[in-house]
């Protein structure tokens, strides 16, 4: 409720970034990394208002305020604080002290928390301003003679104003006229952000750098600004002690639940561990972007220029940035990750018992359920909503390539049989071609004595087909009317507990809950998002002809367009283009979109007679950090996403469901075996990732090389297509490993 209450305050999506006077530039989107925003602007006197009101709801917080801590004891196994409120002197006992009362803390200093600081030439100038023009979510950041001046969406046409000044020029700007103020910050920026009017009451404060050697001792932590403060320019502050609030309140719940001091040495020495790094490396970065952007040495200006032009042309770079500036690079706490930290104590020991539970009943988790069948684990899967019913009619709209090695794997599953013959489509040849020339290269199942190279099948259709085949497997629990809210890992088990307080316990837990996989967050495992700048759109097409099984596929410049051969006159599309032609596209009326559709395939179907419902999405490249943590694999869209250029998504999701069946029905045999172990996962990992991330980086090369419209690339790409398809060896070992998947000679 606190978050969706601050969301509404000031969410930016875009910013742009400046050096005055000079042509570095950058311009960051949240595009870039794949989310919805890449911040949100909050003023400090309501964020405090709305966390005040919510303490006062909440029965185990006694609330003091206004209070005074005038003296504090330490003892071994407690620590004491006399407070003055009212006049009234109270002495308060607990097992745990937290310094959280800023930069200017009297009792940081008095108990020896003796920051290093550094003092700053420099105050920052805070105020708002109102501009003619719509801010749309973009934030401006410019680096002028005296430092960094930032402009912060608030409302529609608000912006907050950090203005660095230096110690001479800090009266007159704090004193002059309203008018002259903003007649001054039009100069600064110009009309990007439009004209400004209205200015806000204006306050001052000095900036300094400053940091604790040892933020925790026995009994006593200090967290935010009474620990570490950092300068304004790169907004990392506040975020920094929300992060160390993250995770000291993980660790003190832990604990608790352990039955653990949570005062003790060993819960302040893992706090310390957790913190110093990430703190460091804030304060260092915040630190040296001053340096380079506040100097005019000839070397700087132009490394800083160069560098800036850089991060504004290579997506990685940019990438990288902003995941570490977002506070989503490396390891996620539980309510950094957007889960809650829940008592477990009382609901553990009814714990329904399993050996595997699957958390999402999609085709990949359908799939790993359905392999484990007739074993002797006991399993679960677990979704908060059943799949769709059986596809009659018309076909819906996202439809999978499955080749022969997905075949194989749903034939072993007991799955393939019961897929209905009218709505699997099997295809024979593939075309792939290019914009601006003749080269192509035309894949044939003939050519590796194959009758078909695969098969095209809606997603719901198999997925509900998979699901029916679990509910008949008496060693399989299938449950999809729960929502998981809280996980919990212990050192032999994995405790979920549902949204209507049922829980379930596991020695391994499978993660197979999509792109944005809650267990994945739950067991701390990151995940890097490459965004494609492209949206793929999808639907079906009907039209007068003989698709002559054969699955089309022609590389445009805004992106590949494929055609996936379905009934007798109707094809699957799966258009992939830059977001604004995407967005036009799915704006069009039929008529119009046909008339685009037509033009981009160069007229290849014959007459096209109709289009289906049409659905756009967003495609982002996803890749786990690690696809195991404690008691957790991941599988499918949870551990990895590529684009859907080769229409490998789903087919190495089943790779995953293969490899990690296989290790665990091979377990059954080994007294010494545990499922949920190191050991295993490891292995798992091991065997899966590295060909994950080859295909992940192939597909990610193919649609920045053909996806253009670069001269030279056109003529290379051309001359590359023309001579894949004369060299028939090479050209039919692609295809064998893309059919069965044995990209990697096997590790076993």
């Amino acid at each position: 409720m606190v978050l969706a209450q601050l969301r509404k305050l000031g969410q930016f999506s875009t910013l742009k970034f400046r050096i005055g006077g000079h042509i570095g530039s950058c311009h960051l989107s949240h595009r870039d990394v794949g989310t919805p925003a890449l911040g949100y602007v909050v003023p400090t006197r309501i964020a405090g208002r709305i966390l005040h009101a919510k303490i006062e709801t909440e029965d185990a917080v006694e609330f003091f305020c206004p209070a005074e801590v005038v003296h504090v004891d330490r003892a071994e196994d407690s620590v004491q604080a006399e407070i003055v409120i009212d006049d009234v002197r109270r002495i308060l006992s607990a097992r745990l002290l937290v310094i959280a009362d800023g930069g200017r803390s009297s009792l940081r200093e008095t108990l020896g928390f003796k920051p290093a600081v550094k003092v700053y030439k420099q105050s920052a100038l805070i105020t708002t301003v109102q501009t003619d023009r719509a801010h749309r979510g973009m934030a401006y950041e410019r680096f002028i003679g005296s430092g960094p001046l930032a402009l912060l969406p608030m409302h529609s046409h608000d912006y907050a104003v950090v203005w660095t000044l230096e110690p001479d020029e800090v009266e007159a700007y704090q004193t002059m006229s309203d008018d002259r103020f903003l007649s001054k910050l039009q100069l600064a920026y110009g009309e990007r952000a439009g004209n400004f009017t209205n200015l806000g009451t204006r306050h001052v404060y000095p900036l300094s750098l400053a940091r604790v050697a040892q933020s925790a001792e026995p009994r006593v932590v200090a967290i935010g600004n009474a620990a570490h403060l950092v300068h304004p320019v790169a907004g990392q502050g506040f975020n920094l002690g929300l992060k160390d609030v993250a995770d000291l309140a993980e660790l003190i719940h832990a604990a608790a639940e352990r039955g653990e001091d949570i005062g003790g040495s060993r819960l302040i020495a893992k706090y310390t561990r957790m913190r110093r790094r990430e703190t460091e490396n804030v304060l260092d970065f915040t630190d040296g972007m001053l340096g380079i952007f506040a100097t005019d040495f000839l070397p700087f200006v132009v490394g800083r220029n160069l560098g800036l032009l850089a991060i504004d042309k290579l997506p990685p770079v940019k990438r990288a940035l902003l995941r570490r500036t977002m506070g989503t690079h490396g390891r996620q706490s539980k309510l950094a990750a957007g889960l809650p930290l829940r008592s477990r104590i009382a609901v553990d020991q009814d714990a329904k018992p399993y050996d595997v539970i699957i958390v999402g009943a999609g085709l990949i988790g359908g799939a790993l359920a359905c392999a484990l069948g007739n074993t002797d684990y006991r399993v679960a899967i677990l979704d908060k909503t059943p799949p769709a019913p059986m596809p009659t009619g018309a076909f819906r709209l996202r439809v999978n390539a499955y080749n022969r090695a997905a075949e194989k794997l749903l034939r072993d599953v007991g799955a393939w049989d019961s897929l209905p013959k009218d709505r699997i489509f099997p295809f024979r040849r593939m075309y792939v071609g290019s914009e601006g020339g003749s080269g192509a290269v035309n894949f044939a199942a003939a050519d590796v004595g194959e009758t078909y190279l695969g098969y095209f099948i809606e997603n719901d259709l198999v997925n509900r087909v998979l699901i029916d085949r679990a509910e008949t497997l008496e060693n399989v629990d299938v449950i999809t009317d729960t929502e998981i809210q809280d996980i919990r890992f212990d050192a032999e088990r994995v405790t979920l507990l549902s949204d209507a307080g049922e829980a379930f316990s596991t020695s391994l837990l499978v993660g197979s809950d999509g792109a944005e996989s809650r267990v994945r967050a739950a067991a701390g495992v990151s995940v890097n998002r490459r965004p494609y700048g492209q949206n793929c759109i999808v639907g079906t097409v009907e039209f007068d002809g003989d698709h002559e099984e054969t699955a089309w596929q022609r590389f445009l410049s805004t992106g590949p367009l494929g055609l996936l051969p379905l009934a007798p006159g109707s094809c699957s599309l799966a258009w992939s283009c830059q977001h604004e032609l995407a967005d036009r596209l799915m704006q069009m009326d039929d008529a119009a979109f046909i008339a685009e559709l037509d033009e981009a395939i160069q007229g290849h179907l014959g007459k096209i007679t109709g289009i289906g419902e049409r659905g756009a999405f967003p495609l982002i490249a996803r890749d786990a950090a690690t696809y195991t943590a404690d008691r957790t694999a991941l599988i499918g869209d949870a551990a990895h996403v590529i684009h859907p250029l080769a229409g490998l998504g789903a087919n190495i999701g089943f790779q995953d469901v293969a490899e990690l069946a296989r290790l665990l029905i091979k377990a059954q045999n080994e007294p010494r075996a545990e499922i949920g172990g190191r050991r295993l996962l490891r292995t798992y990992e091991r065997r899966r990732q590295l060909e994950d991330r080859l295909i992940m980086s192939a597909m990610t090369g193919f649609n920045l090389v053909f996806s253009n419209d670069v001269y030279v690339l056109s003529k290379l790409r051309n001359r590359g297509l023309m001579l894949a398809n004369k060299i028939a060896p090479a050209k039919n070992f692609l295809l064998r490993r893309a059919m069965w998947m044995n990209l990697i000679p096997s590790r076993r």
